[in-house]
């Protein structure tokens, strides 16, 4: 089985979900201690979300929007 392909906004959204998860407890193995997945996984789905309210699901409209924010925020810095 191979990983979920992302789009390069897909991609944004999934880096910034990990580095939420990498804030919280997470054990060893990269799994969610709430819900037992696997993070490098689940944070890959967009229509998922934490069990702990960290990230949300999200459409494929919230994920343009958040990339087009992302983008313009890096360009602000």
């Amino acid at each position: 089985m191979g990983m979920i392909k992302l789009t390069p906004e897909e991609a944004l959204v999934q880096r910034a979900r990990i580095s939420l998860c990498e804030e919280c407890d997470l054990t060893p193995r990269r799994r969610c201690p709430d819900c037992g997945c696997f993070m490098d996984l689940k944070t890959r789905i967009m229509g998922a979300k934490c069990p702990r309210g960290e990230w949300v699901a999200m459409s494929k409209t919230e994920v343009i929007e958040f990339a087009y924010s992302t983008a313009v925020a890096l360009e602000t810095d």
